[in-house]
């Protein structure tokens, strides 16, 4: 009894499995980083192998700036708006 509440385990079996959960949970993060090395290197491979590269191509996008014109709308020495 613990404050006035029955618990059903010990400290001791509580910190063992905590410590059995850790543990997992460890071997498992450690099996996701192998995975993800894994897969950055065959993503690697194919940009090198077909010559892409998707990050540059959202770079130029992102760059890309519009031109003054009829739809520049209020561009320095483009066409005004008639009132």
């Amino acid at each position: 009894m613990v404050g006035g509440i029955l618990v059903e385990k010990t400290m001791d079996e509580v910190l063992t499995r905590l410590g059995d959960s850790i543990k997992m949970f460890e071997q498992t993060i450690k099996a996701l980083e192998v995975s993800l090395k894994k897969r950055e290197k065959d993503i690697l491979e194919i940009e090198i192998k077909y010559n892409v590269n998707p990050n540059k191509k959202g770079v130029q996008k992102a760059e890309e700036k519009p031109t003054g014109g009829a739809s520049g709308g209020g561009a320095p020495g483009g066409q005004g708006v008639l009132a």
